[in-house]
């Protein structure tokens, strides 16, 4: 088997390097406050060497957010949670893990997705067709049977889905946050439990009034 060559292993190397420099730098100062010239030097290559990978500032921010995600498996260990899950308890118990190990391992990933939600309309779209239109439609299916079954309150299973999703990575984030500041002690494992389980309490048929 033909081994590459040192030129296509250099060309590589600095387009990863360009990547990974990127992601940091969209992910601490958004799109438009992050630097090219300072992504260069992050990544130990000229300016013009960015540009001849990426010819546009955009091209660049999407090409670190799908490395990014890609690198995390997020899409995929979302995907993987929601297909296994039999009950709306498990499922949310498990997402929540899903989100907690997230926030531990890739600190800088959801503020990458939120910059990239904020200020890139087009590449927002992208992200969301390549790698979360698939979980995400898994997850409105599980919401509406569920929802016909009784198993949850009759909800819109597209905003029970988002509605899921937002709260149990935001309330990783903030628990994250605030554990690492002198707050709670207790183990991520029991945060997020707690926080699916308030989860489970609002999606819960509720006994009508008499």
């Amino acid at each position: 088997m033909m081994q590459p060559s040192k030129a296509m292993r250099s060309a590589t190397d600095a387009r990863t390097r360009i990547l990974v420099a990127a992601a940091a730098a969209f992910a601490a100062n958004g799109f438009r406050a992050a630097s090219i010239r300072n992504i260069a030097i992050a990544a130990n290559v000229r300016e013009i060497t960015v540009y001849r990978y990426f010819p546009r500032k955009q091209d660049l921010c999407w090409a670190a957010l799908d490395f990014e995600l890609r690198c995390s498996d997020l899409a995929v260990n979302l995907s993987v949670a929601i297909q296994e899950a039999t009950t709306p308890e498990e499922l949310l118990r498990v997402l929540s893990g899903v989100a907690c190990e997230c926030v531990r391992t890739k600190p800088a990933l959801l503020r990458l997705i939120c910059f990239t939600l904020l200020e890139l309309e087009s590449e927002s779209e992208l992200m969301y067709q390549v790698h979360f239109r698939s979980p995400l439609s898994e997850l409105v299916d599980h919401m509406r049977s569920w929802s016909r079954t009784g198993q949850i309150r009759a909800v819109h299973p597209e905003a029970a889905a988002v509605a899921v999703i937002g709260m149990l990575f935001a309330a990783s984030k903030i628990s994250n946050y605030v554990a690492s500041h002198g707050g709670s002690c207790e183990s991520r494992g029991d945060r997020s439990a707690d926080v699916a389980d308030i989860c489970i309490a609002g999606l819960q048929s509720q006994p009508q009034p008499k």
